[in-house]
């Protein structure tokens, strides 16, 4: 990293200090590539305007003079060189302050640095210590090593702890995670005694176990006739690493019986579902989830409790035209039931009953619904109002209406509603019926007036 720091106030703004490569027209900025960019910002301090240029990979290509320049108030420019070698795939780096016109050189020389932790992540458990080595084998008073933030910034001594050529914090927070620690090496090379740079970025990683919203919560489910299923839900609020490994508990026991029991994960493994198939009264219980996430684990308990289906829904008619039927859904919740969340309606052509079956509307099975039938679920309207649209003109349909809530869906309401005809085509049709029949009268008339001549 180059750092570029004008030393007076009489400059506009950090944009108004830029760093170019000679011979190349582009300005160097913070989107030029991934190798080469800049970052602008304040100094620590100071407060000087400050435009750093960052090498993250040496190649031969970017040998070369590198300038800064810096536009103030006045409109004067000031500009400073650096000049780099490349000897082998490093980097030096040198730091100035404005104005001043001269440049020195810094060459970068074979990697025969080799540091005492070569990682670039250091990590620790939420709550415990962590120290960082930045120290050198074969490390004599030669040897200077600089300790500071990515930016080439003090650290905040609030928060570190530099002993030597260790880095330390006494007790890891979330707020240190992601923060990056710089151990800069510098050492003096040929008899010019040039500054030869070479350095280590290492990211602090704080590890802590999976949160949860609610470590305790209660699900709902049906018990009845029906054969039922229920989904206990196990959301991961963070994790650091990652959940990894999601296992359900009841009593202390492992569930992993595939004929009663399904885990599934979201991709992001943010959640865990464990459904429960054909749930009866002994499945309601105390359940556990843990989460592992490769650091550490935590558990999330699920208490699942009965609760009443919902009520039947009480269902009118409230607007029919030529392609579309509305109905208004009330909701006669009693006690014992959970709010409704979803209203289920489908539908299909009375004709399609008729032609494939011989029995009562009222008598369809679900298979038959499931294959031939329309299925729209809305969330709760406010209103009470749902329009189903799309539908043939003067046609007869059958509806089933049925409510949902967190545990599970209450008895269905069958009806019929017919669509309208096209009243322009209706009345055009009347009228043509009206013409024939007085051209039919006026016909026989003269006929018959003829006949008596």
């Amino acid at each position: 990293m180059v750092e570029c720091v004008y030393g007076r106030d009489d400059i506009a703004d950090i944009s108004d200090l830029q760093w170019h490569k000679k011979g190349a027209s582009k300005i160097i900025d913070g989107s030029s590539s991934s190798s080469i960019f800049t970052t602008g910002l304040l100094e620590h301090g100071t407060r000087h305007k400050k435009k750093n240029l960052h090498f993250t990979a040496i190649h031969k290509r970017d040998e070369g003079t590198y300038e800064c320049r810096a536009r103030n108030l006045a409109g004067n420019v000031y500009s400073r060189d650096v000049k780099v070698i490349v000897l082998s795939e490093l980097l030096a780096v040198i730091s100035g302050n404005f104005p001043d016109t001269s440049w020195i050189k810094w060459i970068c020389i074979p990697d025969e640095i080799r540091w005492n932790d070569e990682s670039h992540s250091a990590g620790a458990l939420l709550g415990e210590p962590l120290t960082i080595d930045c120290g050198v084998n074969d490390d004599d008073d030669e040897h200077q090593i600089t300790i500071t933030d990515n930016e080439g910034e003090i650290l905040d001594g609030n928060m570190f702890t530099i002993a030597g050529k260790e880095v330390t914090v006494e007790r890891l927070t979330k707020e240190y995670d992601g923060k990056k620690i710089s151990c800069v090496h510098i050492e003096s090379y040929g008899k010019d005694e040039l500054p030869i740079i070479d350095r280590r970025e290492v990211n602090i990683d704080v590890w802590y176990k999976p949160e949860f919203e609610k470590l305790s919560v209660d699900q709902y489910t049906i018990v009845d006739d029906k054969s039922r299923e229920v989904e206990l839900i196990c959301p991961v609020a963070a994790s650091n690493p990652p959940a990894i490994l999601f296992t359900f508990y009841r009593g202390g026991n492992e569930l992993n019986d595939p004929t009663k029991y399904d885990l599934s994960m979201d991709k992001d493994h943010k959640k865990a579902t464990l459904k429960i198939f054909n749930v009866d009264e002994d499945d309601l219980d105390e359940y556990r989830c843990e989460v592992n996430n490769g650091k550490a684990k935590n558990t999330m308990t699920i208490h699942l409790k009965e609760t009443n289906p919902p009520s039947e829904p009480k269902v009118t008619l409230y607007n029919v035209k030529k392609h579309t039927i509305t109905w208004k859904i009330e909701n006669k919740e009693e006690e014992g039931e959970l709010p409704i969340k979803v209203v289920e309606i489908d539908y299909m052509r009375k004709s399609i009953v008729d032609e494939k079956l011989e029995e009562d509307a009222d008598s369809i099975s679900d298979t038959f619904w499931n294959e031939h039938g329309i299925k729209h679920k809305r969330p709760k309207s406010f209103s009470g109002l749902y329009q189903i649209t799309g539908l043939l003109q003067a046609s007869e349909y059958i509806f089933k209406i049925r409510q949902f809530s967190e545990a599970g869906e209450g008895p269905a309401v069958i009806l019929r509603a017919t669509t309208n005809e096209d009243i322009s085509i209706k009345q055009e049709l009347s009228s043509s019926r009206s013409i024939s029949l007085w051209s039919l009268i006026l016909v026989t008339i003269l006929i018959t007036l003829n006949l008596n001549y």
